[in-house]
């Protein structure tokens, strides 16, 4: 291409200039290990829960919410 007179406009990366993280932000941060838990309780009884087949939230918390009183039930008596 130099022979031709085309000179490359090919910019340099620079890795170091990105201001802003990228995901998560860091202030905010997350226990992960408590969400896999309590998903990894929850599947043992209640596997509809994990694997998520309702397609609206208000169905699933619905189902969250009648797994938890069934295992508080189950606690108390």
């Amino acid at each position: 291409m130099r022979k031709r007179g085309i000179t490359p406009m090919i910019p340099r990366r620079s890795w170091s200039n990105r201001k802003t993280p990228r995901g998560r932000p860091p202030n905010n941060p997350i226990d992960r290990w408590k969400v896999e838990r309590t998903f990894a309780w929850l599947q043992k009884k209640y596997r509809r829960l994990v694997v998520r087949w309702e397609r609206k939230n208000r169905y699933w918390l619905g189902f969250v919410l009648l797994a938890l009183c069934m295992i508080w039930m189950e606690k108390i008596l």
